[in-house]
């Protein structure tokens, strides 16, 4: 046997079951013959005998260094077994095993493997508090040093700070809490002071500060370890938040604006309590929550200190700490009156903006407690309002008099608002009248402004479904004539009212289909015809029958009209397009989707209505929309041209004109009438033809939105007039290089859209396949190529290979491809022919030799597999996995690519494969498995080979083989797994141990 790994595993059991020996030599020569078997050793080691001996043998010397890349991210695991050992000798509960482990912790000293401060600061936490604060400090001074923390760190560090808060020096924690939560200035914020140009100072316009860690981790410290910080030193932690809170703000400023005191903090966190209006993006915000809630705590504990948390929060000089002290006022329960009355009866404070949701609402709750001299001030500064005035005066001074005036009634209003309910006489009144005369206005008092959330579906319409299907479709038509939008934000629109008319449409499209002369009437705003027709679709969608005659008449009376209505001014306030139709383009494309919807063959329309239908199609072919701005502005990385062809007029009726002509087909090749069956062709339907023509003229219509309508309904197209099809091929696909962009828009979409491939086409657009497949010499793809035309093409041209469309002679279609196409290309035609096939459970030998002589063709033409691109190779698996082929051939291609690659992506397939060929390829199976196990790059694939039936099976019945050279290749492949850290498979051996034991 070559590899007994696991004997040596056993030599380790053995050997750290028993006391520790007197010299280590025979241990590190067993644990050092691999990185497994390392692992292994201090993974299972459980008696703390061994500190001592490992120690003084320097097990414990130096862990692992972290190297990382340019980017930051690590190059290696930064992996020492050895501290598996520790952390559990940490957990004994034996106060000098645990010494023992802390002396090894300190011993060690910096090491920049944040893994290991990790995992020292768990084993602290096991340890009792004298012994645990020991470590915190040394982990304090080593953050001090700029280290930074990387997501799994700061959990620890947050536990180690509430276990030593609750057990032992909480002044001491505090320390370790400043530096973990530490808030730094921004990392670029020399170059944002120096911008090199114009982009740069926009993009580089605002500061932000940085932390050690990252947020989510941040905030779970915040949430979770530091109110148990603050139970036990509550003034020191508050003093500490404040602290941190204020670098936030200060970071946060631009160099010239730190020696004020106004932040801004009022525009993302405009209250200090939870509020949905808070954005809370930043890491200002949560350090607000931790210093509201730390103060408030303290202040319900011990409401006698309200005064003294005030006062604590206020020394620092930002806005946001002034905002924090007014809430706790408010909170608190009898706070001194005043201090209440010193806030208040403060004209600074009552104009500011950066205060005023807290003010508003202590003075809401607290007006009552003013003096009366307090409350006189205030009513003066409302009846003066100087300082609205006097914004007039500097920001506003183009306002009319009549304005100014209405904006310092409004102003007065808003002031007035929380101190309402305490408004006696002449304040009462006027009051009254000012609250009369603003009704109306939307935002919340307690705000200078506000962020609405967006209502899913926009405005309620002014009268619900229900009330709306109560009126008569004269009724209705009247109201829909009279009622006028306000325009004012998030009320009714046409578009909300139209929605809900053509609700009631759908659910009863007979009722208002026999007035429909009604909703012919000019008056009617395009917006709810539009609606109109779209619940009639909808109808027809849900299985309602529809009176096409009375439905189409609307729909003739539309595409009859001029598509821009002269004159026609959208309502001020609403949104062209969004909540009202400024013409009828909108009402248009809802017409082409109505009459799409009515030629299938569900809908059962009947084909004496050919020539109504036709009237309506005809002249929408004509659409100006889209036009060359159109397509420039929506398409390209916007919308591919089919994706815009289905949602812009021409090109919505340009599918429905191919729905019209199928339509036809079906009725003309099954006639009720004269029961006489055939197979009709554009000969019989030429409107359809003269429109098909007319698009292909590059003098009428060179939009990419139109070509890709061919491109989609190609098939049909052969279907109907393969001999127009052929005869228009170049004029389908221009060949000329600035029609590129025409020829791509039928061709792609053709390959990603056009449905089923039918040889019938194929053999007509053969050249253009062969053009195309030339196209791609010297061609990259990028990365997102799998869903392409190119690889969908690369599907076509090995699927007609495999129908016998043509074989592998020089120049043919596949050998053409196999040529020119990148190997991105080639590997995915030999990969997406096995997966077509695989699993197929109808004998496939015409397409299995074909596939066998394919390989063997592509293996010989690039000189041998050794030659053969790797991705090409790699598909092979796909091939064996299938299990179409005889086993000498496929395990012959097996070996030869596992020589050579990998086979990631039909790893599991391959492997369950090998495990049902076993009983008769015993050999082949464990050589491909070995030789399998040499080229897997995915290192979690053994560990869930178990549960499935691969190697894990294939391996079971090596060691059940009656064969001895089976069971020996077997156990030997078990050894290889084992070397490689996969020791689940050490179970397979102990049957067979016990077999040998008994012998």
């Amino acid at each position: 046997m070559k590899n007994r790994f696991f004997d040596s595993l056993d030599e380790i059991d053995k050997m750290i079951d028993g006391p520790p020996p007197k010299s280590l030599r025979q241990f590190s020569a067993l644990v050092k013959t691999s990185d497994v078997a390392f692992v292994y050793a201090f993974t299972h080691l459980q008696n703390p005998a061994w500190l001592s001996v490992l120690k003084k043998s320097r097990f414990f010397a130096k862990p692992s260094e972290l190297v990382r890349d340019e980017n930051g991210n690590y190059r290696n695991t930064g992996l020492w077994p050895q501290v598996d050992y520790l952390k559990r000798m940490s957990k004994t509960g034996n106060h000098e095993v645990q010494k023992q482990v802390l002396n090894i912790m300190l011993a060690i000293g910096a090491t920049n493997n944040d893994f290991i401060h990790a995992d020292f600061a768990e084993a602290a936490l096991a340890m009792p508090a004298d012994l645990a604060l020991q470590w915190a400090e040394h982990e304090t001074q080593w953050l001090s040093q700029g280290n930074q923390t990387h997501g799994f760190l700061e959990q620890n560090f947050g536990k180690l700070i509430s276990k030593l808060a609750k057990e032992g020096e909480p002044k001491v924690v505090l320390r370790l809490a400043a530096e973990l939560l530490a808030v730094l200035p921004d990392p670029e914020e020399e170059k944002k002071r120096h911008p090199k140009s114009e982009v740069e100072r926009i993009a580089f316009s605002s500061l932000q500060p940085s932390i050690r860690c990252e947020q989510y981790n941040y905030e779970l410290v915040l949430k979770e370890n530091i109110p148990v910080l603050a139970e036990a030193v509550p003034f020191e932690t508050l003093e500490l938040l404040c602290s941190l809170l204020k670098n936030a703000v200060l970071f946060s400023q631009p160099e010239e604006e730190r020696k004020k005191s106004h932040d801004g903090t009022y525009v993302w966190r405009p209250a200090i309590e939870d509020h949905e209006q808070n954005h809370d993006y930043m890491i200002d915000c949560p350090l607000i929550t931790a210093v509201r809630d730390t103060a408030e705590g303290i202040c319900k504990r011990t409401p006698e200190k309200i005064s003294e948390v005030v006062q604590s929060v206020e020394s620092h000089k930002w806005d946001i700490f002034r905002r924090i002290g007014l809430h706790l006022l408010r909170m608190a329960v009898n706070p001194p009156k005043a201090m209440v009355e010193e806030r208040l009866v403060n004209e600074n404070m009552f104009n500011h903006p950066g205060v005023y949701h807290e003010y508003f609402h202590l003075i809401k709750v607290r007006f009552r407690e003013l003096s009366p001299e307090g409350q006189q001030k205030i009513s003066a500064w409302i009846e003066d309002a100087t300082h609205e005035k006097k914004y007039q005066a500097e920001y506003e001074g183009d306002l009319t008099e009549e304005q100014k005036t209405k904006r310092i009634r409004y102003w007065q209003y808003r002031k007035l608002i929380p101190i309402q309910e305490y408004l006696k006489g002449e304040w009462k009144k006027r009051f009254a009248v000012l609250k009369d005369e603003f009704k109306e206005q939307e935002m919340p008092p307690d705000f200078l402004a506000y962020s609405w959330p967006t209502r899913i579906g926009g405005p309620e319409s002014p009268k619900k479904t229900a009330e709306l299907a109560q009126m008569t479709p004269a009724e209705l038509v009247a109201y829909l004539k009279i009622w006028k939008p306000s325009g004012e934000r998030r009320t009714p629109t046409p578009d909300s009212l139209g929605s809900a008319v053509g609700g009631v449409v759908e659910e009863q499209p007979d009722r208002y289909a026999a007035e429909i002369e009604r909703f012919m009437d000019a008056d009617i705003d395009p917006t709810y015809v539009r609606h109109i027709i779209s619940g009639f679709c909808r109808a027809l969608e849900n299985g309602k029958p529809l009176p096409y005659g009375q439905v189409f008449k609307l729909c003739k009376g539309v595409v009859d009209q001029p598509a821009n209505i002269p004159g026609r001014v959208v309502p001020k306030g609403l949104r062209e397009g969004l909540e009202v139709d400024r013409n009828w383009r909108n009402a248009r494309i809802e017409i082409a989707r109505l009459i799409e919807k009515s030629l299938e063959e569900k809908a059962k329309l009947p084909f004496e209505l050919r020539e109504e239908v036709w009237a309506i199609i005809q002249p929408l072919t004509d659409d100006p929309e889209p036009d060359a701005e159109y397509e420039k502005k929506y398409g390209g990385d916007n919308m591919d041209p089919l994706t815009l062809s289905l949602n812009t007029i021409r090109g919505k009726t340009l599918h429905t004109l191919m729905g019209y002509a199928m339509w036809v087909y079906r009725n003309i090749k099954e006639d009720v009438r004269t029961k006489e069956s055939r197979t009709p062709s554009f000969k019989e339907m030429p409107e359809v033809l003269k429109v098909l023509d007319r698009h292909l003229d590059l003098k009428v219509d060179r939009s990419q939105t139109s070509r890709a309508v061919y491109g989609q309904w190609l098939p049909q197209l052969v279907h109907l007039g393969s001999e127009w099809v052929e005869a228009n091929l170049d004029r389908i696909f221009p060949r000329e290089p600035e029609f590129t962009p025409l020829r791509n828009a039928v061709w792609h979409t053709y390959l990603l859209y056009g449905g089923q491939l039918y040889s019938s086409v194929t053999r007509i657009v053969m050249s253009i396949y062969r053009e195309e497949v030339l196209g791609f010499k010297g061609k990259q793809l990028g990365d997102k190529a799998y869903k392409s035309p190119e690889t969908r093409m690369a599907e076509h041209v090995v699927l007609l290979y495999l129908w016998g469309e043509y074989g592998l002679e020089d120049n043919s279609l596949i050998d053409l491809f196999f040529k020119t196409a990148p190997s991105q290309l080639t590997a995915h035609a030999l990969d997406f022919i096995a997966r077509d096939t695989y699993g197929a459970k109808v004998p496939l030998s015409a397409i299995t030799e074909r596939m066998k002589a394919l390989w063997d063709w592509r293996v010989e033409r690039v000189g041998g597999p050794d030659k053969m691109p790797k991705e090409e190779l790699s598909a092979f698996g796909w091939w064996f996995a299938g299990g179409q082929f005889d086993a000498a051939w496929a395990f012959k291609h097996l070996e030869e690519t596992l020589k050579q690659t990998g086979i990631s992506r039909s790893s599991m397939q391959v492997c369950e494969r090998l495990s049902a060929l076993f009983s008769g390829h015993p050999h082949e199976s464990l050589r491909c498995l070995r030789l399998f196990i040499d080229r897997n790059a995915d290192p979690w694939f053994f560990r869930r080979a178990r549960k499935q039936k691969g190697a894990w099976t294939l391996l079971e019945q090596a060691m059940d083989s009656k064969d001895g050279a089976v069971r020996d290749e077997g156990e030997e492949i078990i050894h290889l797994l084992g070397s490689k850290g996969y020791l689940e498979y050490r179970e397979l051996l102990r049957p067979r141990q016990k077999d040998k034991g008994s012998a």
